[in-house]
């Protein structure tokens, strides 16, 4: 979501951004598990829903994800329990560019779009099986087609000492990341 608010939905330039950050963005649709579950929920059939939510959870490859998986599905369904149908929506828009375009087509031309917008770009990634591996394919497909439009971007895309996505949100991290964006960008020469 943040990159369809960088880039807006027309090509009339947006306003002036210095910096932009993002903390695990979607680079595929493997990426996208908890989505993919979540648009696909169906209100009107819960068994099917319940039945997909088993599966998630017998996904997870250690504990910490499978506790993870656990915290964020409680908090989200319970916080949207009086209107799935909100949920499910706001996961399908979500879904709906990885599945439109093959593998990293999408966050490709995000990616290009926010580099060419903002003077300092970070994205930052958990050290995480999910994340890793698509990285990892990312970076194979960057060298084999350039889908990023040049060299693999070390300096844009960071890989986090935290474990899992919300080890990604602490306060501290975050205002830390802030902060180093804030000085990348002052020292970066202005347009």
């Amino acid at each position: 979501m943040g990159f369809d608010l960088l880039l807006g939905p027309t090509d009339e330039p947006g306003p002036a951004i210095d910096a932009f950050l993002s903390l695990e963005c979607n680079l595929c649709l493997d990426t996208c598990t908890i989505s993919q579950v979540l648009a696909g929920l169906a209100p009107e059939h819960p068994e099917v829903s319940v039945l997909d939510l088993r599966r998630l959870s017998e996904s997870a490859s250690s504990l910490e994800q499978w506790l993870n998986i656990h915290e964020y599905l409680v908090r989200v369904l319970r916080k949207f329990q009086g209107d799935i149908g909100v949920l499910q929506r706001a996961a399908g828009d979500i879904v709906r560019p990885f599945r439109e375009a093959r593998g990293f087509e999408t966050f490709a031309r995000w990616f290009q779009g926010a580099r060419n917008q903002v003077r300092v770009l970070r994205l930052v990634f958990p050290k995480d099986s999910v994340s890793g591996a698509a990285l990892a394919r990312l970076r194979l497909e960057n060298l084999d087609s350039g889908i990023l439009g040049g060299e693999f971007p070390e300096t844009a895309i960071h890989v986090s000492d935290r474990t899992d996505h919300f080890g990604l949100m602490s306060a501290k991290d975050v205002l830390r990341q802030v902060d180093e964006l804030v000085m990348e960008a002052r020292a970066f020469p202005a347009a």
